[in-house]
């Protein structure tokens, strides 16, 4: 924290005046002296107490809050436990009278659901939707024409024109300088021959490798004919291997729907074990609820033309006895209201 000192001169005295204050806290304070580094350490003592006294003001402040949000936590939560707590018990309800309900209504259910196979429902006349192989003919390969020759770049050569010096009058009196114009072009034509040898080289290595891909290209469609073969080969074996699957997958839905019809004429001709089949599928069909076993023993008597059906029911300790559920928020516990023995 920064404060400002004034200096004050009065009758012949120098007086030292420091205003502090601290916002935090709402307060301030005027201190004053003659000796500067004393006041200086009054204001500085001052600040620090006001500052401590700042931080435990906050601290409690802060500890306070948390304990009043916690607080508050704990309240919500408790309330939103209570609402889970009375929304499960009346969801238990619901699935017990549910299930009570399913119990009165299995005979008036039943009667409603015609329960009789149709036969014609059972034959399978789902397609083979494997689709075909399909035949991918190779890309022919077009061969372009035969590339010509690239020329070599002429050969320089030291008489050429270029190299030799153009002499005057004071060359044929000052020698060296003569000697330096001849020099000169020998030198010229030196890097000259360097760089026609690298070109030479590159133009016969250029022109190699464009005979060889060529001559791959023309390989390459000189087999054109052997690899549309081998892709016919491989697509009659898929087609083969494809159609041999499919003329499978008909016999075997043949022989099953053949199958169904046999047996649905076997019951229309009274047969006792059509007869008896015919009768387990529409038991095993019928809709009950999860705690009927489903377990029966069939026989017909053809002479009688009885079906006797011995059929197993629940026993009654496995049916749902459980009438509604509640929840009592004074005491934080569950209460379960059950049908007595003798009415269920």
């Amino acid at each position: 924290m920064y404060y400002d000192v004034d200096k004050i001169v009065e009758g012949g005295k120098t007086k030292f005046v420091a205003r502090i204050q601290h916002k935090g806290l709402g307060k301030s304070r005027v201190i004053s002296g003659t000796i500067l580094s004393v006041v200086d350490r009054m204001a500085e003592t001052q600040i620090d107490n006001w500052e401590a006294a700042w931080q435990i003001k906050c601290r409690k402040e802060k500890e306070l809050k948390q304990k009043q949000d916690q607080k508050a936590k704990i309240e919500h939560e408790k309330q939103s436990e209570k609402e889970r707590k009375i929304n499960e018990a009346e969801s238990q309800t619901k699935d017990a009278e549910h299930a009570i309900e399913e119990i009165k209504n299995i005979l008036k259910f039943t009667s409603t659901v015609d329960d009789k196979i149709d036969w014609d429902s059972l034959i399978d006349r789902k397609e083979f939707n494997k689709p075909p192989p399909i035949f991918n003919e190779p890309t022919k390969p077009v061969i372009p024409p035969r590339p010509s020759i690239i020329p070599d770049p002429d050969m320089p050569r030291l008489s050429d024109s270029k190299y030799k010096p153009n002499l005057t009058v004071w060359d044929t009196i000052f020698q060296s300088q003569k000697k330096a114009k001849i020099d000169l072009g020998r030198d010229v034509f030196k890097n000259d021959y360097k760089n026609w040898k690298i070109e030479s080289a590159n133009t016969k290595k250029m022109n190699v490798d464009r005979l060889e891909k060529w001559e791959e290209e023309r390989q390459l469609a000189d087999g054109y004919p052997l690899s549309v073969n081998q892709a016919m080969e491989k697509y009659n074996a898929e087609y083969a291997a494809w159609l041999n699957e499919k003329n499978e997958y008909l016999l075997a839905q043949e022989e099953i729907n053949k199958a169904i019809k046999k047996r649905k004429n076997d019951y229309l001709q009274k047969s006792p074990d059509a007869i008896i089949e015919y009768c387990d599928m529409v038991l095993s069909n019928s809709i009950y609820p999860d705690f009927f076993p489903q377990e029966f023993d069939l026989d017909y008597k053809p002479e009688t033309k009885i079906l006797i059906v011995d059929y197993s029911l629940p026993v009654p300790n496995i049916l749902p006895s459980l009438k509604d559920v509640k929840f009592i928020p004074t005491r934080d516990k569950f209460k379960s209201s059950y049908i007595p023995a003798g009415e269920s």
